[in-house]
């Protein structure tokens, strides 16, 4: 209250990702917003500037080598894929997402990118495989008391007519 007006979240992260150029610092542990843009930036219709974030992280990832910098890639381009329609693509960045995972030890991470996974399958009209990424990720965001997260995952569930009431109380 009485603060100024509240910046958006796409150009609050547009700024934060200029002010990380700025500094020549490279370490992207340090940075970890790229996926956030990502997902912001494809929500507004902004896919060329997905396109450059896209390419930062893999050339970040080729540097570094590290799996969750790849991971972020994979999910970003898996994203952008599906907004263009081309669901294939989709499905093999997203299975290279899933390997990369088993070299993390990051289960909020890797309910992401199962959330994106359900997310696709649900769009290509394969609600059992919608289901069960969906169902895999809510019980990750439950777990971690990623309440916000949770409520993504059931509103998706909730669009392929997913029966989760009965799942809420589910102690997995």
């Amino acid at each position: 209250e009485g603060g100024g007006p509240v910046e958006q979240p796409p150009a609050a992260l547009g700024r934060l990702a200029a002010a990380v150029e700025e500094t020549g610092l490279r370490e992207p542990a340090l940075f970890r917003f790229q996926g956030d843009a990502i997902e912001a930036k494809i929500a507004l219709g902004q896919l060329s500037e997905v396109e450059a974030l896209l390419a930062e992280l893999d050339r970040l990832g080729a540097t570094l080598g590290r799996p969750w910098v790849l991971v972020m890639a994979c999910r970003g381009r898996a994203l952008l894929n599906a907004a263009r329609g081309d669901l294939g693509a989709s499905y093999q960045e997203l299975e290279q997402a899933l390997t990369l995972h088993e070299r993390l030890d990051e289960p909020f991470a890797r309910a992401r990118t199962l959330l994106v996974l359900g997310a696709v399958h649900r769009r290509d009209r394969k609600k059992r495989a919608a289901r069960d990424a969906l169902e895999g990720a809510l019980a990750v965001f439950d777990r971690l008391g990623a309440t916000l997260w949770s409520a993504r995952a059931r509103a998706e569930l909730e669009r392929i007519g997913a029966d989760i009431a009965s799942k809420q109380n589910d102690p997995r």
